[in-house]
């Protein structure tokens, strides 16, 4: 039984070495300030598409590798005519011979970036992709395969499709409510050094007058442990929820040591306020954790402020602006919790805070239900690739 980078293949099938399908060949450079925004065609470049220009290097159906950079080694397939840069590798697919869309997810089975080089800008050189040998059942079987596979690729493309429309609500919704555009009578105030119109009866506040603590957790990193306690860092959080699965975990013993000061609770904003500034999450569940410096935790005095709403205006455009004026340092930026405490935002009476809330509340279970429903098929998507590709699972090309 012959082998491949993935291990045997199964009878009926063949190992065979990239070249023998692919034709390989490096992308083409065009500067980005030449790029055209109403451009025909997309342009690839490493990590997809990255603009749109009036010519085309490439036909659909052929597969794009990222040649250089953190994504090297990333897999895309062109659906229509394209052009790609010189960070980007164009793999040819030979059809009377292989499938490009099996080919495509065979490669990334494979995970190609592990054969990149290791220096400070990782690369990957056409001739040992040239190299790889990958398992190649007959065609009918491969277009059955890309069949099944595409099936999924399709609705985990309508969920992101459903995603960005609801974004784009969210935004829409943001921009209608926070800026008074749907009231009659409005005025013109400052933000920090930024001026916004918002309704006649709204007030303008610092939040750390409608806040009762404002703190960030330690300065010095703990021990981790391999169990514990979580402790949450700015790069934990995405999409305003807390990834507690891979963040990192400190021991019972410094989690009680440090809770007085931070303490998260049901209710309170954590804000990103070292490197990704600006993030904002709503704490809505009761697990326990705890935060590093990155993080600042904010309290609200909830006879002045909702949460929902609290979180809800920390993601308007004019307060992350307010966050970026107020941050200090080159290399990495951080705003310090005095600085957050003098952030200025719009404060409508309570019960407009409620009915802003509930709607914003609507949107983000949306997305929250919207992005699991895609992990979901992105597991299941997963699994089919390790089953199919590697012929473990048989399918009858008649079916």
């Amino acid at each position: 039984m012959e082998k491949d980078h993935n291990g045997f293949v199964p009878s009926m099938w063949e190992s065979k070495r990239v070249d023998q399908f692919i034709d390989l060949r490096r992308g083409t450079h065009i500067p980005v300030d030449e790029f055209i925004e109403s451009g025909e065609y997309p342009v690839y470049g490493a990590n997809g598409i990255m603009g749109q220009y009036d010519d085309w290097l490439v036909e659909p159906n052929t597969i794009i590798i990222g040649g250089v950079g953190a994504y090297c080694g990333n897999i895309k397939l062109t659906d229509s005519k394209s052009w790609v840069t010189s960070n980007a590798i164009i793999a040819k697919i030979d059809e009377t011979r292989a499938n490009p869309y099996y080919v495509a997810n065979a490669l990334q089975e494979v995970n190609i970036k592990r054969f990149a080089s290791q220096t400070a800008q990782p690369s990957i050189s056409q001739s040992v992709i040239k190299t790889l040998r990958l398992p190649i059942p007959p065609l009918p079987e491969q277009r059955r395969i890309a069949e099944i596979l595409s099936t999924v690729d399709e609705q985990i493309k309508q969920t992101d499709d459903i995603v960005e429309a609801t974004k784009d609500l969210k935004r829409g919704l943001m921009q209608s409510l926070l800026s008074g555009s749907d009231s009659k009578d409005t005025r013109e105030v400052r933000f920090g050094s930024n001026l916004g119109i918002i309704p006649a009866e709204w007030e303008v506040t610092r939040l750390s007058q409608v806040c009762e603590k404002i703190v960030d957790g330690p300065h010095s990193t703990p021990d981790y442990t391999d169990t514990g306690v979580p402790f949450v860092s700015v790069g934990d959080i995405e999409n305003g929820e807390i990834d507690f699965e891979n963040c990192k975990r400190i021991s019972e013993e410094d989690d009680r040591e440090l809770r007085p000061r931070v303490d998260p609770q049901v209710g309170d904003i954590l804000l990103g306020k070292v490197g990704s500034l600006g993030r904002v999450c709503i704490v809505d569940n009761s697990r326990r954790f705890n935060i590093f410096v990155q993080l600042a935790l904010l309290r609200p005095i909830n006879e002045k402020i909702l949460p929902g709403y609290l979180g809800t205006a920390l993601q308007y455009r004019q307060m992350q602006q307010q966050v970026l004026d107020n941050a200090s340092g080159a290399a990495m930026q951080y705003i310090g919790t005095g600085a957050i405490g003098n952030l200025e935002i719009p404060l409508p009476p309570i019960e407009e805070q409620k009915e802003i809330s509930k709607g914003f509340e609507h949107i983000r279970q949306k997305l929250r239900l919207e992005r699991r429903h895609r992990s979901r098929l992105q597991e299941l998507k997963r699994g089919l690739m390790q089953d199919l590709l590697t012929g473990k699972v048989r399918v009858n090309p008649d079916n």
